[in-house]
């Protein structure tokens, strides 16, 4: 009796030995993909319609307080108070896209197309041919 003790203890101990072996087999689970933040700032969009930076330059009202970075190369803002006097230079593109960093890290994208405004509202009327005689 004591010989079928020990032949079934042994099988046993194989079997756990197996079982403890394929355990130790097994491929290490991967830790889970950690999604990446998106830090891109959101841009407030804006538009202007200036005449023709040949003619004239643009006066644009300004989105942000008095701390601002212009982001766009190449262009020259000239701080009026609640306006900017913008220089284009002689550019002949049709439309420039103008870029400014608030200080509060708030991003403005203004942008500004070169063409005839339009009269407002309320403005003088066209001028009336004469009468014929």
């Amino acid at each position: 009796m004591t010989l079928l003790f020990r032949c079934a203890a042994i099988i046993a101990a194989g079997l756990l030995a197996g079982s403890a072996a394929a355990v130790v087999r097994k491929p290490v689970a991967k830790a889970p993909v950690v999604p990446i933040d998106d830090l891109t700032v959101a841009a407030t969009r804006h538009v202007a319609n200036c005449p023709s930076p040949k003619l004239s330059a643009c006066v644009i009202k300004k989105p942000v307080d008095s701390s601002y970075r212009v982001l766009t190369p190449g262009v020259e803002l000239d701080d009026k108070g609640d306006h900017w006097v913008a220089d284009f230079g002689k550019s002949t593109e049709a439309k420039i896209l103008l870029r400014v960093l608030g200080r509060n890290g708030d991003l403005h994208e203004i942008e500004v197309s070169f063409g005839k405004k339009t009269p407002a509202k309320g403005g003088p009327a066209p001028k009336a041919s004469p009468a014929p005689k």
